[in-house]
């Protein structure tokens, strides 16, 4: 700690300090590391990388890695001595380097994601973009190997409308229920082809195809599989999708379905796969959640599987199910936002940027890697403004990763 700072008058007091963070809990091992080298600013921006963006959360975190000795119980102005270094770390530290990140790392990207089975057909999407900050939608192609009714409808007026968009595969295993009513599925790679002769071909401004790695109640074991066959199945999927469209697909799922129903197995060739991850915040039928205070803190980030490394490597979260009211559908949708990354930005999600920029993997967003977006950027027609929204993300993810180098 450094002994020559002059005290401020400005102690905190209950109502100013944020939700206590218990050290480990969300933040990349290497925070610590900056601390304990005096990096301060390293450290806060560790922090914003890792989805912790308000000034009190960041101060917390910093303040309770510092003193485990306190067991992240509530800062009090009767402290004293503490009160007044938690204010400092808060005004010093932290302040000045959110102000420099906020803005971009804060911006909010929603986007929607529907199915026949959510009944828009006739859904206005120029209407809905006009009204609500949508910038990307992503529609089911196919349920299995069939076709779903309703994505002709709205695949042609997501373009019109200059959405971001994408097209998903459920990807279907035995189930009892719907085995029953529908029929054993079709093999995972029938599967996949039935979606790349749905779509042969796709922009480099559009999202690469996604693949939807969940499991009807109960769970993988009404499948009568195993985590391992299940798996061999995700991958035989994946690898017809990835050899025809030149890239991996993107993966929707969860940590809960990786952990429970996958068996936490390691993929370390599916890493190179975007995550579109789950759970919601809102689980019931309600009014679509468009306010990005909802998400400030970080706190309500989904959960990483390990395979994908750490807390910071997602890209979409699909944060409510079954919304209602969003202006232009009838029916009901899923609500996503995008996990915007810019200058400030680190851990893995930033690494996958490295390789597609082809510049070494330091794992920090900086000046070189911001400077590398911005011509990147241009290069396609972008605006270049050295963040990473969801229109710079797709052309990312046609852009063939350079070799994994990493710098120390």
């Amino acid at each position: 700690m450094d002994q020559r700072w002059v005290l401020t008058p400005d102690p905190p007091t209950r109502r100013e300090v944020g939700p206590p963070v218990r050290p480990g809990s969300l933040i990349p091992v290497e925070m610590r590391e900056a601390l304990r080298r005096g990096r301060w600013d390293a450290a806060v921006r560790l922090a914003v990388g890792a989805g912790i963006t308000d000034l009190n959360h960041v101060t917390d975190t910093l303040f309770y890695l510092l003193h485990p000795e306190l067991r992240a119980r509530p800062c009090e102005v009767r402290w004293g001595a503490r009160a007044r270094e938690w204010a400092q770390i808060r005004d010093r530290r932290v302040r000045p380097v959110l102000q420099a990140t906020q803005p971009a790392v804060l911006r909010a990207s929603f986007g929607v994601d529907t199915a026949s089975t959510d009944k828009n057909l006739g859904a206005d999407w120029a209407r809905a973009k006009a009204q609500v900050p949508l910038e990307f939608a992503i529609v089911r192609a196919n349920w299995g190997a069939s076709r779903d009714s309703e994505f002709l409808h709205h695949w042609p007026r997501l373009k019109a409308a200059g959405l971001v968009r994408g097209a998903y595969l459920f990807l279907r295993f035995p189930h009892p229920r719907s085995d029953r009513r529908y029929g054993r599925p079709a093999s995972p790679v029938a599967q996949a082809r039935a979606l790349i002769e749905r779509i042969p071909s796709l922009d480099p401004g559009e999202l690469p195809p996604s693949l939807d790695v969940e499991f009807p109640d109960p769970g993988r074991k009404a499948t009568g599989m195993t985590a391992r066959q299940v798996l061999d199945g995700v991958r035989a999927a994946w690898g017809a999708l990835r050899d025809h469209y030149g890239v991996p697909p993107i993966i929707y799922t969860s940590n809960r379905v990786w952990c429970d129903d996958l068996g936490n197995l390691p993929a370390p060739d599916l890493i190179e796969s975007p995550l579109w991850l789950t759970p919601y915040i809102e689980k019931r039928r309600r009014p679509a959640i468009l306010d990005p205070r909802r998400f400030a803190g970080g706190q309500r980030n989904p959960r990483v599987p390990s395979p994908w490394g750490d807390a910071t490597n997602w890209w979409i979260h699909q944060y409510q199910g079954d919304a209602t009211g969003l202006p232009g559908f009838r029916g009901i949708v899923d609500m996503n936002r995008f996990n915007v990354t810019a200058r400030g930005a680190t851990g893995d999600r930033v690494r996958w940027v490295q390789r597609r920029l082809g510049i070494p993997q330091s794992g920090a967003f900086d000046a070189a890697t911001e400077q590398a977006l911005r011509a990147f950027q241009s290069s396609r027609g972008v605006t270049a403004d050295g963040v990473v929204g969801p229109r710079t993300f797709a052309y990312l993810c046609w852009s063939q990763p350079g070799s994994p180098r990493r710098r120390s």
